[in-house]
């Protein structure tokens, strides 16, 4: 079995890096391109990046992601070829589709026609009624009575060459991805799927991809532990044998509780 890729999320409100508990609470960050720039340089595999308001200096994006060599996702109000053009062009490789993939998922499949499915991410976030899980419409607060297994599979019909989900109630709590419906969703499925929503410890991180072959998606823990990134690197390495960052010879194999324990000294 192949390493995961190794995806970071960021998430934007009002044009910053925040973190996200429960699509509630945000708590500031920082600035994009720092933290753009710490992901590039620690290994990271891929990075996508998420306007939790719909709201992106456009010039604000492209000078952060200017150095930037990853395949690069974003998501945030982004309704017709117009826009897409403009992130095309300052170097942005896939779109999410959120709002729109609900709205008017034919718009998406016009989409895929022009650019190709590899390009078209159909982004859903999940959040849990009672016993039964249902998609969560973030804009209206509001969750969406249908059966979410049936709904994902049904919105395949539409060019997406990859699903993105969220889990609403996991969300910046590190409380573990959620892998009975993850799982479930994955052998439902023909197209590839990210899993985000609750990761923070790296050996649940593998078994998750293990037992799902769905890849797991990181947020809020690259921004609080130091070499994070690089740490989950070795680990991965260590697991499958393989690293899919070429530098990963100049690394040097460390224990984690005697790093941190470093760090904090």
């Amino acid at each position: 079995m192949r390493s995961p890729r190794l995806i970071a999320v960021v998430y934007l409100k009002n044009e910053i890096v925040v973190q996200s508990e429960n699509f509630s609470k945000f708590y500031p960050i920082g600035s994009l391109k720092k933290t753009l720039e710490y992901l590039n340089n620690w290994g990271i595999d891929e990075i996508i990046i998420l306007s939790i308001d719909g709201k992106y200096n456009h010039t604000q994006l492209k000078n952060s992601i200017r150095e930037i060599h990853l395949p690069i996702t974003f998501g945030g109000n982004v309704r017709n070829t117009n826009d897409i053009k403009k992130l095309l062009d300052i170097g942005i490789d896939k779109i999410s589709f959120n709002q729109l993939l609900r709205q008017n998922p034919k718009k998406i499949l016009e989409f895929s026609k022009i650019y190709g499915n590899q390009f078209i991410v159909g982004s859903i976030d999940i959040k849990k009624n009672g016993n039964y899980y249902f998609e969560y419409d973030y804009k209206n607060k509001k969750v969406l009575n249908e059966n979410i297994i049936k709904k994902i599979k049904s919105y395949q019909e539409y060019g997406i060459g990859e699903f993105f989900i969220n889990f609403v109630d996991k969300d910046g709590l590190g409380k573990n991805l959620d892998l009975k419906l993850s799982k479930k969703i994955a052998s439902s499925i023909s197209t590839p799927l990210i899993v985000c929503g609750g990761a923070k410890d790296i050996n649940k991180i593998i078994q998750f991809y293990k037992l799902t072959s769905a890849n797991p998606a990181i947020g809020n823990l690259f921004h609080h532990f130091e070499n994070s990134a690089r740490l989950i690197k070795e680990q991965l390495f260590s697991e499958f044998k393989e690293i899919r960052d070429p530098e990963y010879k100049y690394y040097k194999l460390n224990n984690l509780e005697k790093i941190l324990g470093r760090n904090e000294n």
